[in-house]
């Protein structure tokens, strides 16, 4: 299984961790609590791994990214899920993806990583939105 792979399930792979060490469904906060510890430190790899060239551009915008985790993550944790707390991480995805889509980061397997935590803060965005409805 290649690193790319992993970080694709993270999310889903989280949620069956949990589910196991507490033999109930997870919360959403203990979901969302790894997915954004996760995050961030993943994103600091990221960064690493970016050409000079492309750092200015690059490093302002997942600056913001993880800024809005850690708000992100202390919100969810103290309010749950809530509407505003689903649309910060809404926002996280949409920054990630813009981010690739602008084409600042060149580097194919670095974009397949970006990919890999885009899709697993996705995967609790989606789960927060569909906390709120219920």
């Amino acid at each position: 299984m290649s690193f790319l792979d992993t970080l694709k399930g993270f999310g889903g792979w989280m949620a069956k961790e949990w589910a196991k060490i507490y033999k109930t469904a997870p919360k959403i906060e203990q979901i969302a609590d790894a997915v954004l510890s996760y995050s961030v430190p993943a994103l600091q790899i990221v960064l690493g791994m970016v050409a000079p060239e492309e750092l200015p551009i690059v490093l302002p915008i997942v600056a913001e990214i993880q800024k809005d985790l850690h708000v992100a993550s202390g919100l969810i944790y103290d309010f749950g899920a809530k509407p505003e707390t689903a649309s910060i991480v809404n926002s996280i995805e949409q920054n990630l993806n813009d981010l690739l889509t602008a084409g600042h980061i060149k580097d194919a397997a670095l974009i397949a990583k970006v990919q890999g935590v885009t899709k697993t803060v996705g995967t609790l965005a989606t789960a927060l939105s569909g906390a709120v409805s219920k």
